[in-house]
């Protein structure tokens, strides 16, 4: 019985020590995974203000291109 209670302690402290080995890694990865999306989240942000302002500048340019050639064809 000495031995059965010996055989079951130390598959439960290998167990336990497995289990918190794999959180830590699991709670490393979490981690790197919540950098990556906040990264990500920036990295979103900056491209959605750049085409935005790329977006106004090819709106402002066809408007004035529309005008000129409205003025072009109308008559005179």
């Amino acid at each position: 019985m000495k031995r059965l209670n010996k055989e079951v302690e130390l598959f439960f402290n290998n167990y336990y020590k497995d289990h918190d080995q794999l959180q830590l890694e699991i709670e490393k990865w979490i981690d790197g995974t919540d950098k990556g999306l906040d990264d990500l989240s920036n990295k979103a942000a900056s491209f959605e203000s750049d085409f935005e302002e790329r977006f106004e500048k090819v709106n402002h340019w066809l408007r004035k291109k529309q005008f000129e050639m409205e003025n072009r064809f109308e008559p005179k």
